[in-house]
């Protein structure tokens, strides 16, 4: 059958073998393909759900489904592009968005043998859309039915030619009805690998631990929001992220107090209220936009990161290349310094992804510009931000 042949990305996760299962019966000829992300030498370290030590569970599903299977290392390149970029990052006491970045990866990888393999499509197991705009015959990533568990966050920022191959069927269920899928096909995965990630708190504090070179830790002083009173000391930069509460009495610290901004050059972190990461504007950096937000000069959309609870109208102004100003009808957040921020074209729930980027800073602004104002409006900033 042609234009049939899908490159299923497998891992030791219900979900990825449930899409695969839903491919087959749809009439797919489904090849499967798992990654080993780390090495022999940090495969202790690095805890992950694609580890040498599951590929042989995958393997036996794989064999239970009649799916022929792969496996491809990418342990190089995933060092590269996740692990290297996380520690610099947590020099400068950012923890970048490595879930975002690993899934991109894996994409682009699962898209390159897909091409190996003469295969038409590429298919994962996250629960959102892809669909084509009829009128561009541009796609875009939309949510998935299931407001509790959509992931399309994760894709966010994947290339049009990335889309366009890229098949995704758990969009349009529920997470309860996967399981019940999983079940009737009699698919069984072991429940003890389920949670499995790169991304959890003893995996990314080894790989600081292991190694960031002593010579790059620095001691240095907490101060106190713009008042600059010394309020403690630490000795390590790494043990601590922009956004973080510090639980501990630190000195003549408050307790509760939160990293809000760093200053490499003084060694100093800089703590205040919670408050001080709520801001009414922010400039985003790394900016990865769809063709409809290339389209339009300002708009409104609605903004997403990880640590805003739910989504925030906003404002899309002043673009320029990769980089845009965006503000909001008041004060919210917390915008965190390094985190990734998805702009909405639907203020609550479903609606497609019409951009994405990296919070750069924070920021207080005088007067809002409202997106339907005209050019020759001027922006005037009049406090910025804590972080350098």
């Amino acid at each position: 059958m042609s234009d049939k042949k899908v490159l299923v990305l497998l891992s030791n996760r219900l979900e990825s073998f449930v899409n695969a299962y839903l491919l087959q019966k749809q009439g797919f000829d489904v090849i499967g393909l798992s990654f080993i992300i780390a090495s022999k030498e940090n495969a202790q370290l690095i805890d992950s759900d694609c580890n040498l030590g599951e590929i042989q569970a995958i393997k036996n599903t794989c064999d239970q489904l009649k799916i022929p299977f792969y496996v491809s290392d990418i342990s190089d390149r995933f060092k590269e592009n996740i692990v290297e970029n996380y520690l610099s990052n947590r020099l400068h006491l950012i923890s970048p968005p490595i879930c975002n970045l690993c899934v991109k990866l894996r994409i682009q990888v699962l898209f390159e043998k897909m091409k190996e393999l003469k295969a038409d499509h590429i298919s994962t197991g996250h629960y959102c859309k892809v669909q084509k705009n009829l009128q561009s015959s541009n796609f875009y990533i939309h949510c998935g039915v299931d407001r509790d568990n959509d992931q399309s966050h994760l894709l966010s920022g994947l290339a049009n030619t990335f889309l366009e191959k890229l098949i995704l069927p758990l969009g349009d269920l529920k997470k309860e009805e996967v399981l019940e899928i999983a079940k009737r096909a009699g698919i069984k995965i072991n429940s003890n690998t389920l949670e499995k990630c790169f991304k959890n708190s003893k995996t990314l504090e080894g790989l600081v631990n292991r190694h960031i070179p002593k010579s790059l830790l620095k001691e240095g002083i907490f101060v106190k929001g713009r008042s600059e009173e010394v309020v403690g000391n630490f000795e390590n930069q790494t043990k601590y992220m922009i956004g973080q509460q510090l639980n501990t009495n630190v000195g003549n610290m408050d307790k509760g107090q939160y990293i809000i901004g760093h200053k490499a050059s003084k060694r100093e972190i800089i703590v205040g209220t919670i408050e001080d990461l709520y801001a009414d504007s922010v400039f985003v950096d790394k900016l990865e936009s769809t063709p409809l937000f290339n389209s339009r000069k300002n708009f409104i959309a609605y903004a997403k990161s990880e640590s805003l609870d739910q989504r925030i109208k906003c404002y899309i102004v002043n673009k320029t290349c990769n980089k845009v100003v965006v503000h909001f009808d008041e004060k919210g957040g917390p915008f965190i310094i390094g985190e990734k921020i998805i702009f909405y074209d639907k203020p609550v729930e479903g609606g497609k992804i019409l951009g994405s980027g990296i919070i750069k800073s924070p920021f207080k602004f005088k007067k809002l510009h409202r997106a339907d104002r005209s050019n020759d409006d001027k922006e005037e900033n009049t406090d910025s931000s804590f972080t350098f």
